[in-house]
This record gives structure tokens, sequence and C-alpha cells, in this order.
């Protein structure tokens, strides 16, 4: 198994150690991929949850600055 995950609405989500290497993810996607008859796999360090908080906490400092 690639790490803790979990499923929601179809999408499975996996928190993936640091220390694994590009080619050991993609190799056991590629496995999982199979296995469950997965059409795509998407890789992201970040979730879209992580960049609205920081494009959030940006705007916040910019109007700071501006005051």
């Amino acid at each position: 198994m690639l790490g803790n995950g979990s499923r929601t609405a179809g999408k499975y989500e996996y928190q993936l150690d640091k220390s694994m290497s590009w080619g050991t993810i993609l190799s056991k996607m590629e496995q999982l991929k199979a296995t469950l008859g997965v059409e795509d796999i998407w890789l992201s360090p970040m979730t879209l949850e992580d960049i609205f908080s920081d494009l959030a906490a940006h705007d916040r400092q910019s109007v700071s600055e501006e005051i």
C-alpha cells in the first residue's frame, strides 16, 4: 500500500511518505490503477484547500501592509 488512504465519492486519497521516490509512487499507482480499474491518476503535492489557504494568507498579508 502507498500510505494512509481514504475513499470519498469514488476518489482515493493517500498521504505519502516524503521519502518515497517518484518512481516508486508511479509504479505503485500503476499497479493500483490496473487492480482497481481506475481510469486516471493524479498526483499533487498540495490540495486545492492548501492552495486557497496560502492565497488567503497572502491576501491578508497584502492588506495589512497597505494599511
